[in-house]
């Protein structure tokens, strides 16, 4: 990106018209007591937290969603407006608000827990039972609740002169088209003929945007086509705020725990072994119904009677032996293995058929070895490790439906009953030819071209020319992942006073098991269609063709990013970085005028990684990735620097200030995102920035 263009570093295109804003508030209490002299004792912490989060992002597409690409900025290339008066701002640079303006989330958390502990020595009771050895048994019961809701709102046009449903073909007011969309000029005309390439706008002058967003209430004066008069006219059109969706989700998830560590023949054999229950119950808000204006029902956030329970149980263990018998140059030797599972209580989630799905699981091995120099002034450790991820989230949207919603709701069009003699030549050569004679026979198809389970689980209906239904909430397209890895650790001390510390970390994941029943979701979608005879129609009727058929828009917005995904599985993740490597060092002064000085650096080095593929196209117009020659954003460099200074304040308290430089050098060019598939570089982010800050300690 030229900067010369847009400094995109040091200015903020959407200037203050964007904001997100947090409050966060944590209570936490803790009490402790110590039993049997030190050897057992027990902790209770009682938790409450309070956060809330609002976001107004209406000039990007950000947490609250958006319409189109509102990061672009665009070019008004139209020479008159709607009045058939010339355009004054033709040739103007501009950008353009979401659909989403602002949403609110709040969380509230309660917790308690209780964790007692008992160390078991045998040597301390008898010297004739040291070689039971040590044993620290700890326990522990948890209880936390979750309760979470999520708000967007929205802003829509509202008029009592303008017929919306007719003239605009949009009613309710969640309707894309009577969403309230600013268009925001923020530069001069760029026709000028001495452009010829990007670089030549440098002498352009863009605005960051400093400008009041659209408020309920707000009224407009607009020209619009009268479809009932046959003629333009104008007409007053206000703003109005409205929830457009919400959710709630209440989770209490109770663990029960137990371990036991052991060392044995004098510490030279240390054992863990861990128990662990998770038992989760989670409800979600009641429905989803929405007002007859199309707002979402704020009554729905009353959570629902159904409690839905899952349980999990999982089991650790590790082994770390320690050789007795010192290696030649005096050195230590120890080996390790682990193995665990985990369990992520994530709520309550669905499949895009409605049925419940069990929550993440996963599993780790880890195994390797140590050496260490007998006075600890140097220690490596190889590291070798193999996990395992199931029921995890594929990073895929649900749209199986979205193209047969648009279908449902374009043949249900009123504009199209005055259209009725267009019907014979619009299903001409298509595969609708000689099975539907009216517009609404085509929406109704479509609408049975929806699985009847999905009919029923989401309650599609036709409401006064309206389709709705009930989203499911918590739907989630699963994948599975394994890796594979390995890890070094070095430390060495060359000097009492300087350390120095590098980690090297080498991991490949595999991806498989994505989507198995989203896939078959989007087969029996596409399968109806076709039995329907509704794959080659045109998405929207009315328009000529130019949107499409059916079949391309299903293709672009399903069938591509599917198998983009599918296509995957097996193969090694490109798209994460291979190798990683730190440095660290670090060097104390002990005596003259720098004692009590420290200072020291850090370096950090990533591999490339895929951010993009080139593509073909299949027979069927499907867009398949070619995985053997992505395109890689380049390595990343960067390093740290700090300069600190302690002291003893008095015998109990110790003050260590400090400054920190992070990313004091290393690279500074923009960090490619995505490429497209032509290898166009389509997004990138800012360097890493330079950040000085100071830290101040007291130990005590």
């Amino acid at each position: 990106m030229d900067r010369d263009v847009w400094d995109n570093e040091n200015r903020l295109l959407y200037g203050d018209s964007n904001f997100v804003q947090q409050e966060f508030d944590a209570t936490t209490l803790t009490f402790e007591q110590r039993l049997l002299d030190g050897n057992a004792g027990v902790e209770i912490t009682i938790d409450r937290q309070d956060w809330t989060l609002t976001d107004f992002l209406n000039f990007s597409t950000g947490a609250s969603g958006g319409f189109g690409t509102q990061n672009d900025i665009y070019v008004d290339v139209s020479e008159y407006l709607a009045d058939d008066t010339p355009n004054p701002n033709v040739g103007r640079p501009f950008v353009m608000s979401a659909l989403g303006t602002n949403g609110l989330k709040d969380a509230q958390r309660k917790a308690s827990r209780v964790t007692a502990f008992y160390d078991l020595d045998f040597s301390e009771i008898n010297d004739n039972w040291k070689w039971l050895g040590r044993h620290v048994f700890t326990g522990l019961l948890n209880r936390q609740e979750i309760d979470t809701t999520d708000r967007n709102f929205r802003k829509a046009w509202v008029s009592d002169e303008v017929d919306f449903p007719l003239d605009f073909r949009a009613d309710p007011l969640r309707q894309f088209r009577r969403s309230a969309i600013q268009m925001v000029y923020i530069g001069p005309s760029l026709l000028d003929p001495s452009f010829n390439s990007l670089s030549d706008l440098a002498t352009i002058d863009l605005e960051s945007l400093y400008i009041p967003t659209l408020e309920e209430g707000d009224a407009y004066n607009v020209s619009y086509f009268s479809l009932a008069d046959r003629q333009m006219k104008e007409g007053v059109v206000g703003v109005r705020d409205f929830l457009g969706g919400a959710n709630r989700r209440w989770n209490r998830i109770d663990t029960e725990a137990f371990s036991v560590q052991s060392y044995l023949f004098d510490g030279n054999l240390v054992g863990l072994a861990g128990w662990r229950t998770d038992e989760q119950l989670s409800r979600v808000h009641s429905g989803n119904a929405q007002t007859p204006e199309g707002e979402f029902d704020e009554a729905n956030l009353v959570l629902g009677e159904e409690r839905v329970k899952e349980t999990g149980d999982t089991f650790t263990w590790s082994l770390v032996g320690h050789v007795p018998i010192r290696l030649p140059g005096d050195t230590e030797l120890s080996v390790h293995y682990n193995e665990s599972e985990n369990f992520q209580p994530v709520g309550q989630r669905r499949t895009v058929w409605g049925d419940l799905l069990s929550p993440p699981t996963g599993s780790t091995k880890d195994y390797g070895f140590t050496l260490a120099s007998a006075d600890n002034r140097y220690f490596i450790r190889f590291n070798w490790f193999e996990t395992a991820s199931e029921n995890i989230g594929a990073g895929l949207g649900n749209s199986a439906l979205s193209t047969i919603g648009a279908g449902i709701r374009n043949y249900m069009d009123p504009v199209l009953e005055l259209n009725d003699a267009d019907f014979d030549a619009w299903v001409a050569g298509t595969g609708a030819e000689g099975r539907y004679s009216t517009w609404s026979e085509v929406s109704n198809a479509f609408l049975a071209a929806i699985p009847a389970r999905i009919q029923e689980v989401q309650n599609y209906r036709v409401v006064d020319g309206t389709l709705l239904f009930d989203p499911i909430v918590g739907s989630t397209i699963t994948a599975a992942r394994s890796a594979e890895g390995f890890e070094i650790d070095l430390v060495g001390n060359p000097t009492p006073n300087w350390r120095v510390a590098l980690n090297v970390g080498q991991q490949e994941t595999v991806q498989s098991d994505t989507a198995p029943l989203y896939a078959a979701l989007v087969e029996e979608v596409s399968q109806n269609v076709i039995a329907a005879g509704l794959d080659d129609v045109g998405i929207y009727p009315n328009i000529g063709g130019l949107l499409g058929t059916y079949r391309q828009a299903f293709t672009t917005s399903t069938l591509n990013p599917l198998t983009a995904a599918l296509v995957k599985d097996g193969s090694i993740v490109a798209e994460q970085r291979e190798w990683r490597v730190n440095l660290m060092t670090n060097y104390g002064f002990t005596e003259g005028f720098l004692k009590n000085a420290e200072i020291g650096g850090a370096l950090r080095w990533q591999d490339e990684a895929a951010i993009g593929y080139p593509i073909s196209v299949n027979a069927d117009g499907i867009q398949i990735p070619d995985l053997s020659n992505p395109f890689l954003a380049p390595s990343e460099f960067n390093g740290d620097l700090w300069l600190g200074y302690g002291k003893n304040l008095t015998d109990k308290v110790d003050w260590k200030i400090q400054l920190n430089v992070r990313n004091a050098f290393g690279d500074s060019d923009s960090i490619p995102v995505l490429v497209n598939p032509d290898g166009k570089l389509a997004v990138i982010r800012n360097p890493n920035p330079m950040e000085v800050f100071i830290t101040n300690t007291f130990s005590f």
